[in-house]
């Protein structure tokens, strides 16, 4: 016996969902391939720029007349006992009037 129009009709429909559903899936494996290559190549580079040893510290610019900059690097020791200046009285009072306001509120 033959297929009848209206089978046909739903296996077309069907191979087509199937066909599409393909289509997206191999789509979807291209998209993963790409952001893994991409995480990869991003940790590389950061690794590559951070983990060789980067120089962390403080910049002078008044250190040297002749236009380079000087980097200095002070001990973990020295860093972790570091202060600020004192702020200057302008300074403070802007603060002490901002802290007042929040207080209020």
């Amino acid at each position: 016996r033959e297929s009848r129009p209206e089978d046909l009709e739903i296996m077309r429909k069907l191979q087509d969902n199937v066909n599409e559903a393909k289509r997206k899936i191999a789509q979807m494996q291209e998209s993963i391939k790409f952001y893994q290559l991409e995480i990869v190549n991003r940790e590389e580079n950061y690794n590559r720029l951070f983990s060789s040893n980067p120089k962390v510290g403080l910049m002078d610019p008044l250190a040297s007349s002749k236009g380079s900059m000087r980097i200095s690097t002070p001990d973990i020791k020295e860093r972790g006992n570091a202060t600020l200046p004192p702020l200057s009285p302008k300074t403070a009072n802007q603060l002490s009037s901002i802290s007042r306001k929040n207080t209020k509120t």
